[in-house]
């Protein structure tokens, strides 16, 4: 006999069968019921396994941003509502506890959700999109939405470096701490991309008068970084 169950509503499947149907991995259904997704009860059969919702899993065949390979998704501080983190991952409910346990991978990451539990509270996941294709697409997409948020005035907590994109380029754009940082020539690329006068000289004088900061990149102490969002204020409030 197959391990289903029923009401007059709905029947209920295991989560074996709610993973065929879905095309995920049994990790992917785990998280769905964590989150509230699919609704479970257990097993009458077998106390300790679940069933989940026949209903719920066909409803979620309309969400493929939830069913994707790789999930990006942004980490939400509950007391603002704010993006405080943007990742990509195959399996949310892996990563989230990852986040989680602080594994000092990411200092700055891990010194806010641990101000979140000494007050009892949490992060909240949010998926941002789906991406079923190459690694590169799944950067691309991850980079597109930290830029975004950034752009937004978001104080990300990542430390994200641009390392899928070309040589010459690897080092020109860094995420630190919440703040963009880039290289003078692709300051100066982006700001006349928006139709703002600017020049290497321009730039260096802000900076050598400490108007806008700037740093040492720290992957090639070669090459000097400006704040690109408090470059992009400065001259946008010269040009008024």
């Amino acid at each position: 006999m197959s391990d289903t169950a029923g009401d007059a509503q709905d029947r209920y499947i295991s989560i074996f069968e709610a993973a065929r149907i879905l095309r995920v991995s049994l990790e992917r259904i785990t998280w769905f019921i964590a989150t509230g997704q699919i609704s479970s009860i257990k097993n009458p059969r077998n106390k300790s396994d679940k069933l989940v919702s026949l209903r719920d899993v066909h409803r979620l065949r309309n969400s493929p941003h939830l069913l994707a390979r790789q999930i990006i998704y942004a980490l939400i501080d509950p007391l603002d509502n704010t993006v405080r983190y943007v990742g990509q991952t195959s399996e949310p409910q892996t990563r989230f506890l990852q986040h989680m346990n602080a594994d000092s991978s990411n200092p700055a990451k891990d010194k806010w959700i641990r101000n979140l539990k000494k007050k009892g509270l949490q992060p909240r996941l949010e998926v941002l999109e789906g991406v079923d294709g190459p690694a590169e697409a799944v950067n691309d997409r991850e980079w597109y939405w930290i830029e975004y948020f950034v752009s937004k005035g978001a104080k990300l907590t990542n430390i994200l470096i641009n390392t899928y994109a070309t040589a010459p380029h690897a080092t020109a754009r860094l995420v630190i701490d919440g703040e963009e940082w880039v290289t003078l020539k692709a300051a100066v690329e982006r700001l006349r991309g928006e139709n703002i006068k600017a020049d290497h000289h321009k730039i260096s004088r802000l900076v050598n008068k400490g108007i806008v900061q700037a740093r040492d990149n720290p992957l090639d102490t070669r090459v000097r970084l400006v704040n690109f969002h408090e470059l992009r204020a400065v001259f946008k409030e010269y040009s008024k």
